[in-house]
């Protein structure tokens, strides 16, 4: 099994809903996410993917949220805005997109900080 690893930055705002019962103020972050793909082989230039690909449907992925604050853009209107909630809110979205033939995204992690991460997979 081959697997690669993109990671983009962007800035995004966000604030946590019912953080101890009450609505954490909003403040910014600048977010790092890393994107891991596998598949059982690679193509016939020996690649998993073509990173510049990848690198686009990650870019159309994040792109609503770039400079914004998380909880005003749906579903993140609804949901709460945890770096949790967004991981797996940027899996579904690419896996939607990237899972096909012989690729599949295998786990989403975003950072909020240097020191501090969460995780999606299945």
């Amino acid at each position: 099994m081959y697997e690669i690893c993109i990671t983009r930055h962007f800035e995004a705002s966000h604030g946590l809903r019912q953080l101890k019962g009450e609505y954490e103020p909003i403040h910014h972050h600048h977010w790092r996410m890393d994107v891991l793909i596998d598949a059982p082989k690679v193509d016939a230039s020996g690649c998993v993917a073509d990173f510049h690909e990848i690198d686009a449907t990650i870019d159309r992925v994040i792109a609503p949220f770039c400079n914004r604050i998380f909880n005003d853009v749906p579903p993140l209107t609804i949901t709460s805005p945890s770096t949790e909630n967004i991981a797996h809110y940027f899996f579904g979205l690419l896996s939607k997109t990237i899972n096909k033939d012989r690729l599949r995204v295998r786990r989403v992690t975003l950072w909020e900080e240097p020191h501090h991460s969460a995780s999606y997979y299945e």
